[in-house]
């Protein structure tokens, strides 16, 4: 922050790409309010947010665990995108992807099963790798419909998370064909 307000203060003005850069080294940090006052600083200085910064926050949001209010902050985040005109991107979608596939705790990627799944009886008996394989091939059908390319990351992401859970493949699999 001491960079920035320097950067304010003797410039040259920070852009777009400046916080881009600050929002992401902060995500890894798991610093999520100084995510957040960065994406305020933005705003106050009237930047307008692009695909990298909104895949940024998603990616900060999504790898923070135990934080039972992400899910809602990832979808307000995908709702603000869509209603700026933001489209995901390839980069947007694999993160979001890769979540889901992430073995260990994944509470708040319910995301999937509460703004994507929506919330049936058949899905709350699912285990739980069940409902993340599920989410990623819903978000790679989500992608492919959107015209977004997957990429090589995409797919080993999704290969990874079938060799990590096979079961829930075939079980993800058997209830797509049926």
């Amino acid at each position: 922050q001491v960079f920035l307000e320097n950067m304010l203060a003797k410039g040259p003005a920070p852009n777009i790409g400046t916080i881009n850069t600050f929002l992401r080294a902060h995500a890894r940090l798991g610093d999520l309010q100084s995510v957040a006052s960065t994406i305020r600083l933005a705003d106050k200085l009237r930047l307008e947010p692009d695909v990298v910064t909104f895949t940024t926050i998603l990616d900060a949001l999504l790898r923070q665990s135990g934080e039972s209010a992400s899910t809602d902050a990832v979808a307000k985040t995908l709702d603000i995108m869509n209603s700026l005109g933001v489209q995901p991107n390839v980069v947007t979608y694999t993160a979001m992807i890769k979540a889901c596939l992430v073995g260990a705790d994944a509470a708040h990627t319910d995301l999937a099963s509460q703004t994507l799944l929506k919330d049936s009886p058949d899905r709350r008996a699912q285990s739980s790798n069940d409902v993340r394989i599920e989410a990623a091939l819903e978000l790679l059908d989500r992608m492919i419909d959107a015209k977004v390319a997957p990429s090589e990351i995409t797919y080993t992401a999704l290969i990874n998370g079938a060799m990590q859970n096979p079961d829930a493949v075939a079980h993800g699999c058997q209830d797509r064909n049926e």
